[in-house]
């Protein structure tokens, strides 16, 4: 099991230091892994997090979010199109939501959780709340920034169906060449979902503020929390990660077709795999330290249909 790796160009942090910083958004090639079997970051575990009034962390904070999928639902073993129709977990997706809970828990991660935010869909939602359960000190609350992408006229429409499929995969093929301006009829474009997926992230990191609403600016660094889980869709998961991982450089083909962005868009969005970012407040750039790894090894969990 590997745990995720520090952003490039730094060093891991001991267990005795604050957690590593992140670049600066500009600079690309952060260096996570993709996929592969989940571990908390150094910085993340109870017994290598440093005291909140540590010196270090006091000059430049960070946020740490752990990025979860949602739990399955009927709707994905059917491979219909979900998008931003408000479909809930089945029980399968109840007991993975429930993996993940018990899992940072037994690693000493749940009782540093200071909040847990999600989309306001019921398949988010649930699974932040069976995951909040687990968090004696968590705030709770939901944002429709980070909802997944509004696949407009194919929401309910199953992937079965040749012309829904054809539908589907032109547009994807689309994004996959870096054309972020183009959407299903009715649907949003990635410009638009990574747009408010991540002011969604960005939320988040004040979201252990008493009061802090949905679109609130983020605190600023000494009030921010130092541990957030984020439950959000697979859409929204993966489209942010590929902004992210491009930094300031624009979608062209050639960005999109180097081997390290084709892994990260080949890469499987699991139910309930986690995904860790480290976001730094004073340079508003966030550091990815994992995509889209799965708590347990041998999950049954389904890949994403939208």
């Amino acid at each position: 099991m590997r745990l995720p790796a520090p952003c490039r160009g730094r060093a891991a942090a001991e267990p005795d230091e604050p957690p590593p910083q992140p670049q600066p958004r500009e600079e690309r090639g952060r260096g996570g892994p993709v996929c592969g079997a989940w571990r908390p970051p150094r910085g993340t575990a109870s017994e290598a997090l440093p005291e909140a009034g540590a010196e270090a962390a006091a000059e430049r904070r960070s946020t740490r979010l752990l990025l979860v999928r949602h739990g399955e639902t009927l709707w994905n073993t059917q491979r219909r199109m979900q998008g931003q129709l408000d479909i809930d977990l089945n029980e399968v997706g109840v007991r993975q939501a429930q993996q993940v809970a018990d899992a940072l828990r037994r690693l000493g991660v749940a009782e540093r959780v200071e909040a847990v935010v999600s989309s306001d869909l019921s398949r988010a939602s649930r699974t932040a709340d069976i995951i909040a359960g687990a968090c004696p000190s968590a705030s709770r609350r939901a944002d429709a920034d980070l909802r997944e992408v509004h696949f407009g006229v194919l929401q309910g429409e199953r992937l079965d169906d040749p012309a829904v499929e054809c539908q589907r995969a032109r547009v994807h093929n689309a994004w996959r060449r870096g054309d972020f301006h183009v959407a299903v009829e009715g649907g949003e474009t990635v410009d638009q979902l990574t747009a408010r997926g991540l002011r969604g992230l960005r939320s988040a990191c004040g979201a252990g503020a008493p009061g802090a609403e949905p679109g609130a600016p983020v605190l600023s660094a000494p009030s921010a929390p130092r541990l957030v889980v984020v439950v959000a869709h697979a859409g929204v998961i993966k489209w942010c990660a590929v902004r992210l991982e491009l930094g300031g450089e624009a979608p062209s083909p050639e960005a999109m077709s180097r081997p390290a962005m084709r892994e990260l868009l080949g890469a499987p969005v699991r139910n309930c795999c986690v995904s860790s970012l480290l976001y730094d407040h004073e340079a508003d750039a966030f550091c990815s330290e994992g995509w889209f790894q799965t708590i347990e090894e041998g999950s049954r969990a389904r890949e994403d249909c939208e």
